[in-house]
């Protein structure tokens, strides 16, 4: 797990967000960003379970979409991905 400047979808800024690390290729990573906001039970998205683990405050969902960002994008390490968090993390 990482903090991350992570790109809005419609707008061109960022926001410093919590993302599981899928896969890194040179300089660029294909991140998962987590979200802590309510509204991502309505939209049933995978929780983290091991939110000590994980380095996450509180409790967190993974978005849906993944991102590339450049490594400088990564601005720190939150924590490391129980198994069972790697496993839903790196799922399609």
């Amino acid at each position: 797990m990482v903090w991350a400047r992570v790109p809005y979808a419609d707008r061109d800024d960022y926001k410093i967000r919590p993302a599981a690390v899928v896969d890194v290729v040179g300089r660029r990573a294909t991140v998962r960003p987590l979200t802590s906001a309510a509204s991502r039970l309505a939209c049933r998205l995978a929780e983290v379970e091991d939110l000590a683990a994980a380095g996450l405050p509180r409790a967190s969902g993974f978005r849906r979409r993944s991102v590339v960002v450049d490594l400088t994008d990564i601005v720190g390490i939150a924590g490391e991905l129980s198994e069972r968090d790697r496993i839903v993390a790196t799922a399609a």
